[in-house]
């Protein structure tokens, strides 16, 4: 069973629509799939309220008990969980970490949200888990996406290539009870969530830790100024 925690601190980095996308996403290409809802704010479980399917999951674990939901699925046979996390509670964050075998941070291009990233590194690095940073709600045929992958390029963790832009697809598939890849399956979003996520199934399937990923990363900016 794999546990993805998709951690950030910063509110709007696309952590519900990340758990949702992904979760389904992971449901089309067979495997049993659930969401920990840990948001006091409960976003995925009311996506589920709303949603036509049974699959994937929604649990919701907003009292900390993030191991009595993963026994529960586990129970149920669950191949994918992703844990939805809340942005301002340090000490829920740091269970999920915890809890996870992997993290996605999320993260916007502005100055602002970048520089959120860099704690929640260091609490992956702490954890010792695998962890890769993937870019949310970018705006296309801007500057602001390769300066924002430059400067999160100095954390030494995998950034995904693919980037998820905004797009008002997932807001229409969100009050549907549904994503991107189920109501236009064959939209630029839908493509987006899919490679996503292949990317970070590959590169989680790789088990470096964040540790190891900034330290490599030190070394070479070491060795580049060397030069």
């Amino acid at each position: 069973m794999k546990v993805y925690g998709i951690v950030s601190r910063k509110g709007g980095s696309a952590k519900s629509l990340s758990a949702r996308s992904f979760a389904v996403q992971a449901s089309i290409d067979g495997q049993r799939a659930a969401i920990i809802d840990l948001d006091p704010q409960q976003t995925c479980m009311l996506w589920a309220k709303r949603r036509p399917h049974l699959a994937p999951t929604v649990e919701s674990a907003a009292d900390r008990n993030i191991e009595a939901a993963l026994t529960t699925l586990k129970g149920r046979g669950a191949q994918i969980i992703l844990l939805d996390t809340p942005p301002h509670n340090q000490p829920l964050i740091n269970l999920a970490v915890q809890a996870s075998t992997a993290c996605i941070i999320t993260t916007g291009t502005g100055p602002e949200d970048v520089e959120q990233v860099g704690p929640i590194v260091e609490i992956v690095r702490a954890f010792g888990r695998p962890a890769a940073i993937l870019l949310c709600r970018t705006q296309p045929r801007t500057s602001a996406l390769p300066l924002a992958r430059a400067a999160l390029s100095t954390f030494g963790v995998p950034i995904c290539p693919v980037a998820i832009t905004q797009s008002v697809v997932h807001v229409y598939a969100a009050a549907e009870g549904l994503t991107a890849s189920e109501r236009e399956p064959k939209s630029k979003p839908a493509a987006e969530i899919e490679e996503a996520w292949r990317w970070i199934e590959r590169t989680m399937a790789s088990g470096t830790s964040a540790g190891e990923l900034s330290n490599l990363g030190a070394a070479r900016a070491r060795k580049a100024r060397a030069r």
